[in-house]
C-alpha cells in the first residue's frame, strides 16, 4: 500500500511538472471562488490530498493510474447554493 501511495505521488508530481495538471489548478480556482460565495472553502493542500486519494483509489480498485479530469467529481464536492456547470460541459474544468 505504501509503495502504491508513493508511486501515485510521483505520478502526480510528474504530471504537475509537465503541465498535465493545469485542469486541476483551474478547477480548484473555479471551485474555490464558487465556494466562497456560500461561505465554504477548501485549502489547496486539502484539494491535493483529495486528488491523491482519488488517484490512489482508482489504482487500487481499477488498476488504472489516472490523473485526468475524470477525477473532478471525486475531488470537488458539489456546492448547494451556487450554480455550477457539470465538469464535462465546463471548458475550464
Amino acid at each position: 500500500m505504501k509503495s502504491a501511495v508513493r508511486h501515485v505521488q510521483e505520478v502526480i508530481d510528474a504530471a504537475n511538472a509537465t503541465g498535465e495538471l493545469a485542469w486541476f489548478n483551474t478547477a480548484y480556482r473555479a471551485w474555490r471562488l464558487d465556494a466562497k460565495k456560500i461561505g465554504s472553502g477548501m485549502s489547496y493542500a486539502e484539494a491535493r490530498a483529495r486528488l491523491r486519494k482519488a488517484v490512489t483509489k482508482r489504482l487500487i480498485t481499477l488498476d488504472v493510474l489516472d490523473c485526468s479530469e475524470r477525477l473532478l467529481p471525486d475531488i470537488f464536492p458539489l456546492l448547494g447554493n451556487v450554480e455550477q456547470e457539470p465538469a464535462e460541459k465546463c471548458p475550464t474544468r
